[in-house]
Order: C-alpha cells, then structure tokens, then sequence
C-alpha cells in the first residue's frame, strides 16, 4: 500500500490558550528531527510509528508495523533499552540511553523511551546534526552548580543560574520566568546575546499560562523546539486500528501553530524549556531562546535537566531559608508583645499603647479593635463611620482564622471610598467574641508592570484563524492601583499566633475575675 493511502493518528485540536513558553502535545504528529515508535507491551509489538523512520533505520514504515522491536534494533541496545524503561516507571518521566548504534552504519543515536498508559514510546534521535558537549555532563552540571552556591543575593543567584545555561547550550537568550500567585509570570533573570531587546522584567498574562500547560511543565522537564518551521511528521498504524498514543512525555512532540506563530514573532526560531519543581509545585520555567535553527545533543539535554533540577533544589532552600528567617523574627516580636501585655491591659483594651510592638510584628500602615464599643484606631484607618460595612462583610465569611486581601476594594465596593488609606486588610478574629476583630490596614501602593504583551487583548479565535497570532509583543505598561503591598505569609501565621495568645490572656482574664469573685463572697466562696 502507498504511504499516502495509510491511515494516520488524527491530531488532536490545540490548547490557544497557552503563551509563547507553553508546549502543548498535538497526539498524532512529532516534529522531524527523530523518528517515533508506539510498542504494546510485553511483546513490544510496533502498533504505530513517525512515516520519517526510512530516515533513520533505513525501512519503510510499513515494514515496520507489528513487527517487534528485536527487528528493528539491535539486541544490545534493546537490552538496554528495557533496562532504561524500569527506570522511566520508577521516576514517571522519560529516561535516555545515550550514544547507541542501530544498525551497522558509522552514525551513533541517543534514544528515549516511557511508558504511555499500558504501552512504550521509544524515539530514536542522531547524534549528527546537534550541539553536542565535549565536557563530561556531570562535571559540568558540578561546575554550575558551584558558582551557584557563591550566589550573595537572589538577584544574582538568578543571574548565575542565566548565564550558566547559555554558556552551556548556546541559545541567544536565557530566561529565569517564575510564575506568580495570579497565574502571571515574570522574568527574573536574563542573559542575552548582544544586540538583542531584553525581556528582563517583563510580565506575561495569566491567560497565556493554562491549566493544561502547566500540567504539561510538571509532567515533563525538557522540552526542545529545534526549528519553529519545521513540518510535522504524522504518525502512521493499519488501516482501521484506532490507535491514539498521548505524546505529552515525548521529546519529539509538537507544539500548536499559534505557540509557533508567536515564537517567530518573538524572532525565536529555536526554544528549550526547563521546569522548576518545588515537589509538586510548579515554581517557573528556565527558557532559552534562538534566532535561527538550533538542535542540542541527548548529553546536553541532560546536564542542563540534571541542572534544573538541583537548581529547584536550591531555590526551594534559599526561599525556605528566607521565610525561617523572617518567622523567627516575627517569633522574637511576637514574644515582646505578648510579654508587654497582661489580663489587665492587652491591645484590645487600649491598641495606641501597643503601636511601636504591634508594627514591629505585623508592618502596616494603621490598626485597629471593633468591638461591641465601636471601633478604636492607630496610625492611618479608614473613616470609623465605615468601619460598621467592612465588619458586615467579615461577617459573611464567617471567620475563624485571620483573613487578609491586598485588594478590599475588589471585593467589598464601599471600600473604593478609602483605597488610598487601606486597599489591604488583615483581620483577626477576636476569640470567644464572635463579630470582634482585630484590623490591620495597609495604603494602596502603585507600581508599573510591563507585560510581555497587551494582557486586555484576546487570543485569536481558533475557528476564525487558527495560526492567526497575537496582534502585538510589544511590551505594554500597565500602572497597578487599588492594591497594597501583599501580605506574606508569614504574617498571617503570625496573626493566628496572635489570636491565640489573645485567647489565652482572655482566658486568664476570666480565671482572675472568676479568682477575685469568690475571694468577695462570705466565707471565700465557700458554702
């Protein structure tokens, strides 16, 4: 049977409503620099495979099909190769076996291979043609990370981190993207070939950072655009088997023509991406950038993956490290104010008294007890004839850990009356007073965010122009107003820890006044 006349995998629709770093797995096609093989197993019977593997084992595809994968690869290197895969079900990912010969040709070939629900995937990628280190990956990756570990500042930590990759892989352009809590990300660190715009700084909206791309991220931690106009290879299995292998894992897989179209736009014809894992959390993306058709070797793949990895590490210490630091601190205040109150006089009774303590350990701008006798301010509140609504909507929430927003005003519409003085509220509910708060406040601050691109302008509409990219990457200022500065969360620990000792003062208290009422009674209480 012709090749044209071969049924293939149906690609699957796109996800346009990931951003230039989102890789997105399209079932059904790979991109062309290796070939792919789709095997059941434990007979790892081929069921599908890339219609370029003439390319690179010298048979057509057809010849191919339900065979094993004895006749297509040396017994050695597929030894090896089920070895490896006991290694990709320990760790989930896709594992390599490096430098490999297939046939009896001068050409070595790095494979990989993962499990894809009951079956394998096993891609066969040459030697020839990519970048390929002359230095041992681990001595390498050793190197890399030693200059990290003299890192100063965070600032330099990511700058290190930038420069290190590109002096390792090439690309024009290195960049340090970290995503933030409102599903946005940012450029931390860069490092850029010279004569290029810098990206440094620069924001990219939440719509460009879907569900499904970061699941993609967190599912696999390289992924390698060699050349964004390539065309993409289908993949090809006998007429009549519905065979659709989920390609997400798979180094060869595509990416949608808007991610493309975007990347040209950005004068990138070549990208890699690198995760950055917190555990489960998925903490930013190293991405490399290049302005012409680049390809890196399986060795450096690797060195640079090993790199992200252990470079997570380290971000995950140093941001831990930060937050010890800042807890024992706010630990230390913590302490001080307690020790400065008593049953008799706490900051409920009299909050003025406690101003320098209670800025100490929790930084704002003013605060403030609602009670039953109104409310009692310090330093810079909202209007007290409003303070009876904001206690309202605290109300509805039914609180019983401290809440806090940098945004009041988003939520709560009369609040729009006092944004300068407190677009940020930490309350903590008062114990055993139900409706009682504790009020911290912060002043709305404005900062500029430059984005990436205009975050208000749609994604094109797939149905209208499904490779139709963004009408503009030019970066595009936004000043942000309404917000103060957010509150960390170390601050709203140590707000319930607070709270506690606040019950526990209440509580002796009441122990005291219970003390003092039996000691007033004939015969000290006594019956």
């Amino acid at each position: 049977m012709d090749l044209t006349e071969t049924p293939t995998v149906p690609p699957s629709t796109p996800d346009l409503s990931a951003s230039w770093i989102t890789r997105i797995s399209i079932s059904g096609s790979i991109q062309p620099y290796g070939c792919l093989l789709f095997c059941t197993l434990p007979s790892w019977v081929v069921q599908a495979a890339s219609g370029n593997v003439s390319e690179f084992l010298g048979r057509d595809v057809q010849s191919v099909l339900d065979t094993t994968l004895d006749s297509v690869l040396p017994d050695r290197t597929l030894h090896d190769l089920r070895n490896v895969l006991q290694a990709s079900m320990v760790s989930g990912s896709a594992e390599r076996l490096l430098d490999q010969k297939i046939d009896d040709g001068p050409e070595r070939y790095d494979l990989t291979v993962h499990m894809a629900g009951a079956n394998a995937i096993v891609e066969i990628v040459p030697r020839k043609g990519a970048d390929t280190l002359a230095t041992d990956p681990i001595t390498l990756v050793k190197s890399m990370v030693g200059r990290l570990k003299r890192a100063p500042t965070p600032e330099r930590f990511f700058h290190l981190a930038a420069h290190q990759v590109r002096a390792v892989t090439g690309y024009d352009r290195v960049m340090i993207y970290k995503f933030l809590p409102d599903g946005s990300g940012e450029v931390k660190a860069e490092a850029v070939r010279s004569g290029l715009p810098s990206f440094l700084g620069l924001r990219y909206p939440a719509s460009g950072n879907s569900a499904e791309a970061r699941a993609v991220y967190r599912r696999q931690s390289l992924g390698m655009i060699p050349d964004v106009d390539c065309e993409p290879v289908p993949l090809v299995a006998r007429p009549g088997r519905d065979v659709k292998p989920d390609l997400s894992l798979a180094t060869l897989c595509c990416i949608s023509p808007l991610q493309l179209d975007v990347l040209r736009n950005m004068g990138c014809l070549a990208s890699l991406t690198i995760s950055l894992m917190m555990g489960d959390h998925l903490w930013g993306l190293i991405a490399c950038h290049h302005s012409s058709p680049r390809r890196i070797s399986a060795s450096t793949c690797a060195a640079v993956e090993l790199f992200g990895q252990i470079f997570s590490l380290q971000i995950d210490a140093k941001e831990k490290a930060a937050e010890t630091i800042r807890a024992a601190d706010l630990h230390e205040a913590h302490g001080r104010l307690v020790d400065a109150m008593s049953p008799d006089l706490s900051i409920v009774d009299d909050p003025g008294r406690f101003r320098s303590l209670v800025e100490e350990l929790i930084p704002c701008d003013g605060y403030g007890v609602w009670t039953e006798r109104g409310f009692v301010g310090a330093g810079t509140t909202p209007p007290a004839d409003v303070i009876p609504d904001l206690i309202r909507h605290l109300g509805e929430k039914n609180l019983r850990t401290p809440y806090a927003t940098d945004a009041l005003s988003r939520e709560l519409s009369s609040a729009g009356t006092y944004v300068p003085e407190a677009s940020g509220v930490l309350a903590i509910p008062l114990p055993r007073h139900p409706r009682q708060y504790l009020l911290f406040f912060r002043r709305e601050t404005f900062r500029t965010v430059t984005w990436g691109w205009d975050p208000t302008e749609p994604l094109a509409e797939p149905a209208a122009a499904p490779t139709e990219p963004r009408r503009s990457l030019d970066a595009w200022s936004e000043v942000v107003s309404g917000r103060s500065v957010p509150w960390r969360p170390a601050e709203v620990q140590v707000a319930e820890k607070l709270r506690i000792s606040l019950l526990e003062l209440m509580l002796r208290r009441a122990d005291l006044a219970d003390s003092e009422r039996r000691a007033a009674q004939p015969n000290g209480g006594l019956a």
